[in-house]
Order: C-alpha cells, then sequence, then structure tokens
C-alpha cells in the first residue's frame, strides 16, 4: 500500500510539474511530438471506457477533482495498473486521465530496475536529453548532445517520434518511461 501512495503522488507530482512548464514556449521552432498507441490506447485520443475494456479494471482509481456537477477540465482521474503487459514487461502503470473529455492523457510505466543503458537499447538511440529543468518541448536548436559533462538529475531522454520520455536518476536507473498525449 505504501508504494500505491508514493507512486500515486510521484505521478501527479511528475504529471503537474510537465504541465506548467510548456506555456510560454514558442511554439514556431518546437519538435514534432508524435502521440503513441500502447496494448491499442492511443493517447489524446482513447477514452477511459477504451482503456476499461482492453485494459480491465484497475488496481485502484482516484479522482483528483471534487465530485461538484460542473467539472474543471484540467482535473484529472489516476488509474493504476499491474499485470498488464507492455514493451514485452509487466512495469507498475500509472495512467492519467482528463476528467471532462474522459481522454488518456498520459501513460506512465514503473520498471523495478531498469538501466539508461538497458532503456536505450531497449527504446533507441533516436533521443535527445533535457535536464530536469527543461521542458521536453525545447525548440530545435536547444538540443543538448548524448555526452554532454554533468547534467542536473534526473534528466529525461526525449523521444518525440515516439510521445515519450524516459526520466534518469543520478544513478543511471530509470524512474519512469512517461508517455504523453502532446509534449510537455
Amino acid at each position: 500500500m505504501k508504494k500505491i501512495i508514493i507512486f500515486s503522488l510521484f505521478l501527479l507530482l511528475s504529471v503537474l510539474g510537465c504541465f506548467g512548464q510548456t506555456k510560454n514556449q514558442s511554439k514556431t521552432n518546437r519538435i514534432e511530438w508524435v502521440p503513441s498507441t500502447i496494448n491499442g490506447i492511443t493517447l489524446g485520443k482513447s477514452k477511459y471506457d477504451d482503456l476499461i475494456k482492453l485494459w480491465g479494471k484497475p488496481l485502484f482509481e482516484r479522482d483528483f477533482a471534487s465530485q461538484d456537477e460542473e467539472l474543471d477540465p484540467d482535473l484529472e482521474t489516476e488509474l493504476a495498473y499491474r499485470n498488464v503487459e507492455i514493451d514485452n514487461l509487466k512495469p507498475s502503470i500509472g495512467v492519467v486521465i482528463e476528467n471532462k473529455s474522459h481522454l488518456v492523457k498520459v501513460i506512465s510505466l514503473f520498471f523495478d530496475e531498469m538501466t539508461k543503458d538497458e532503456a536505450i537499447r531497449k527504446y533507441g538511440s533516436d533521443y535527445y536529453l533535457v535536464t530536469s529543468q527543461d521542458s521536453d518541448c525545447i525548440d530545435k536548436s536547444q538540443k543538448k548532445e548524448k555526452d554532454i559533462g554533468k547534467f542536473s538529475y534526473p534528466i529525461s531522454l526525449v523521444y518525440p517520434q515516439k510521445g515519450m520520455s524516459i526520466s534518469i536518476r543520478n544513478d543511471n536507473t530509470v524512474m519512469m518511461v512517461n508517455y504523453t498525449d502532446k509534449c510537455q
């Protein structure tokens, strides 16, 4: 239960932190983001009912909104899954659903043990790096080289053509693989 609570808080903070970083950025030179389809769920297009139909009932579901009749479109519901196979693995999974539209906005995979090198072998070398202070939506001129000196951790390996980023801790282990409907 403690692991689920920590997972929930981390997912909420990750999602809320990502959304706040993108508002002031120029859209003219921004990296193109391609939303992923994961086990039949297309981020930004599939809805809550599609998720339940394809993946089944979640381990738990928590509504971040109050029970008011009119929902703020920015409020979300979090779902947690286990035993759903994704990318030939069975990680802990967090899903964020937008309350008003019921669209799947984020799918986060949490692995017990995966290194940065294992992630690169699994997901490919077509990424760019961003630091914890950067948005994944940097413009093309801000992309960092893969082997540039010391970074402020966590860092993210960003795969815009896969609609995902991978958060890496300072010990080179993967915190999470985060699929989003749009660049955050």
